[in-house]
């Protein structure tokens, strides 16, 4: 999902701060105060107390995130280091990056932040990371090992290059199966290759393979839909934990601390994503925003609503594992909440009208509704044979696909295409509720990478 966060800050609960004049903050809820002493009730029943004379003021009814918020309305952008300071301080590592980012965007030359955001420096030149840097110096990275390009024919002897790195002749075979081969990485990030993805993954080995594999398996199958193929090596970021994933996003832009709104997203050319909960709900996301790379980096023109971007892309998402190989596109009953979701909105008159789905967007805070109504439209245009939808619905995709679509009434043109409003509305609502499956009890989350 692509999409830019408000940043809006609330108090979620009930809690005051202490700020000390050594610039430390700690969040709690004050139960007693004198001339000497400032006592806080702090997680897991523990109390603090501090000297009056080392506190510099006591925020009433104010969490560490709202504290963020004044300090950062009031920094401006020459305080942005400091702020950043202030954020890994009190634990906002995501916060921190955005600040930093702010800081060396005011000053180029702000060494702190910098290095703080990892970034690498040569020759009075600031690059975004190490790799960047030494590729600069004319270095190759060579399975995790930076050689210089001079060197680099005597060392890959026996090496087969392709896209950029560098393998054995069994491992290229593997990939040729379909396969999925981990090369030495850098730090605590694994580098698994398949012939269409590079995947920078922190997950356990195994499954950090297992999830490649199912990405080329998906590459297929979008390749079959779609047809056009991107011309670019795929890449994306696999994160082991949640909380390392919460702190990119964060750092990107796309949440805030404690209100993550999307479980993926795909910016620029990569999707990042972290495991969650179980292996299928995972699978779930990461097909999801692979859908939505493919789509756009495939060539062809896209001028695409959100319900179809987003419909498409959990239509594709709902999947199963049959003999080790994926299978997507599919309505798995023990899994699919969303055409639960949307059945029972159609059973109590809470459905969306179809002009309100065609015209609608998730925004910042991911409406699920909206998701539940667009798979259900992108599943009924498929699948749906009376009235001929599969064939209109193709069509429809050639159109938002092809230089016409630009500057087009994209409503308008459904119209057109598919048919029109009224009756469209009626035989999806109807085809919905009329699809059999089991009980709401033990349904998973919805489909789709939020």
């Amino acid at each position: 999902m692509v999409f830019a966060a408000c940043l809006v800050f609330a108090a979620a609960v009930e809690a005051d701060v202490v700020e000390l004049d050594d610039g430390r903050c700690i969040e709690g809820k004050v139960v007693a105060e004198s001339d000497s002493a400032v006592t806080l009730a702090v997680g897991g029943g523990g109390r603090e107390s501090f000297p009056r004379k080392k506190v510099k003021r006591v925020c009433k009814g104010m969490t560490l995130l709202d504290l963020y918020s004044e300090k950062e309305q009031a920094a401006g952008a020459e305080g942005a280091l400091e702020l950043g300071l202030w954020c890994e301080r009190h634990g906002f590592k995501g916060l921190a990056v955005l600040s930093f980012r702010r800081a060396v965007g005011h000053d180029p030359s702000c060494a702190a932040a910098h290095e703080r955001l990892g970034h690498a420096l040569w020759e009075g030149k600031w690059f975004d990371s190490e790799e960047e840097m030494m590729a600069a110096r004319g270095f190759v990275n060579f399975r995790g090992e930076f050689v210089a390009r001079t060197e680099i024919s005597a060392r890959s002897a026996g090496f087969v290059e392709h896209e950029e790195d560098w393998f054995t002749a069994d491992e290229r075979k593997k990939m040729a199966e379909g396969r999925a081969v981990e090369l030495p990485g850098r730090g605590k990030w694994k580098r698994v290759r398949t012939l269409h993805y590079r995947l920078f993954s922190t997950l356990p080995s195994a499954r950090g393979l297992k999830f490649a594999e199912m990405s080329e398996q998906a590459y297929a199958a979008f390749k079959a839909h779609f047809g056009a193929e991107p011309s670019v090596m795929l890449e994306g970021d696999v994160f082991g934990a949640l909380q390392d994933f919460e702190d990119f996003a964060v750092g990107s832009g796309m949440a805030m601390p404690g209100k993550l709104h999307t479980h993926g997203f795909f910016s620029g050319r990569k999707v990042h994503f972290p495991y969650v909960d179980d292996e299928y709900t995972s699978l779930n996301y990461l097909i999801h925003e692979l859908c939505h790379q493919y789509d756009c980096l495939s060539g062809r023109p896209m001028n695409a609503p959100p319900w179809y971007f987003e419909g498409i892309a959990c239509f594709f998402a709902n999947h199963a594992i049959r003999d080790g190989k994926l299978a997507v596109a599919l309505l798995v009953p023990s899994k699919n909440s969303n055409l639960y979701y949307l059945q029972h909105m159609i059973r109590t008159g809470k459905a969306w009208p179809l002009k309100a789905v065609l015209t609608g967007d998730p925004g910042p805070s991911i409406d699920r509704d909206f998701y539940n109504h667009a798979w259900g439209l992108v599943w009924f245009l498929t699948r749906c044979e009376k009235g001929g939808y599969p064939a209109k619905f193709k069509a429809y995709e050639e159109f938002v696909h092809s230089p016409q679509s630009a500057g087009k009434d994209l409503l308008q043109s459904f119209v057109e295409i598919i048919g029109p409003m009224e009756t469209v509305e009626k035989d999806f609502l109807s085809y919905i509720a009329s699809i059999k499956g089991i009980p709401w009890r033990g349904i998973g989350k919805p489909a789709g990478g939020k």
